[in-house]
């Protein structure tokens, strides 16, 4: 049986991130935007000083993104499950360990704002965990 991803959290996600104190207090210089790719589905995320501001599914070749992240759903159902096996509980784990995890584009952009994005998908894990 092939599990799936729901993603009805999605729309709950800007609050959970915008209203987070740690990611509010780290995320001053937080300024970017990228994509996640889960499996066949996209979503862009437009970040401002720390902010979620902006959430796109499936956007246009016209949205720019700094990077991406990149895994097929069967590595994100690991992500996203309430006790994560070893090396799928955080995203530069998965970058360093699973083959099938990819970071694509500034990823010195990426690695700069590591804090911020490691406190980003933290949220969006539980956020999607709780939800999804």
């Amino acid at each position: 049986m092939r599990q799936e991803i729901n993603f009805d959290w999605i729309s709950t996600l800007a609050t959970a991130v915008n209203s987070d104190k740690e990611l509010t207090a780290v995320g001053g210089n937080f300024t970017t935007n990228f994509v996640i790719v889960f499996g066949e589905k996209r979503f862009s995320f437009h970040i401002e000083r720390g902010e979620l501001v902006k959430v796109e599914e499936n956007p246009k070749f016209d949205v720019c993104a700094d990077f991406c992240f990149i895994a097929p759903n069967s590595i994100w159902l690991k992500f996203f499950s309430p006790i994560p096996p070893p090396l799928y509980h955080d995203i530069f784990a998965m970058i360093m360990r699973v083959p099938e995890f990819s970071l694509e584009g500034n990823a010195l952009l990426a690695m700069q704002n590591a804090r911020c994005l490691s406190r980003f998908m933290y949220i969006l894990r539980n956020t999607g965990a709780k939800n999804g």
